[in-house]
């Protein structure tokens, strides 16, 4: 690897990890709020809400614990950014489900694509990453170019709860409905 390598190659990378961080956060505060409408209409308390939630942070934890080397195994064998897209893509659809409509039904939908979805998303965007600025920086510039990346993905973090105050939760998830539809 030669040693003139810099940061500036790794832009795509920075811009890519910082627009995901930023849309996967923004949708993140309301959340609550869509489950709470969906599943206890009109209360203002719900088990029901903290019990699945609950439930899917337990599956989501224990099914990323056995998917990790897995998804390592297949970055060291097809490619760092290939593999990176995988869990990329695979994060949208849960929220393309609560783009579409935020019924009872559309709900359960999302709880399930979600669950599935975030044993393979949840972690493996940031470990990839990493993986792929250790492959791209020297040795000795691997602790700035971490810091770097860490840091990117806080100020997407900042600036998508700052953006989900000033947002309506329609507005937040008619961008990313409209969006996947100039996808397809």
């Amino acid at each position: 690897m030669e040693e003139t390598t810099t940061f500036h190659g790794l832009g795509h990378l920075f811009i890519t990890i910082f627009l995901y961080c930023f849309s996967s956060f923004i949708v993140a505060p309301v959340i609550t709020d869509i489950s709470m409408a969906a599943l206890c209409p009109g209360k203002d308390e719900c088990s029901l809400a903290i019990y699945l939630s609950g439930f899917q942070q337990v599956i989501t934890g224990v099914g990323s614990l056995i998917m990790m080397p897995l998804v390592g195994s297949l970055s060291d064998k097809h490619g760092r950014k290939c593999l990176l897209t995988l869990p990329m893509t695979l994060n949208i659809l849960p929220l393309v489900t609560l783009a579409y409509s935020r019924g009872a039904t559309i709900f359960y939908m999302y709880y399930v694509l979600k669950t599935l979805t975030s044993i393979v998303c949840e972690g493996s965007v940031l470990c990839l990453a990493l993986a792929y600025v250790a492959d791209n920086v020297p040795e000795g510039r691997r602790a700035s170019a971490f810091g770097i990346l860490t840091g990117i993905t806080s100020c997407a973090f900042v600036c998508a709860n700052l953006s989900a105050r000033f947002l309506s939760i329609g507005v937040t998830f008619q961008q990313q409905w409209e969006f996947y539809q100039r996808c397809i």
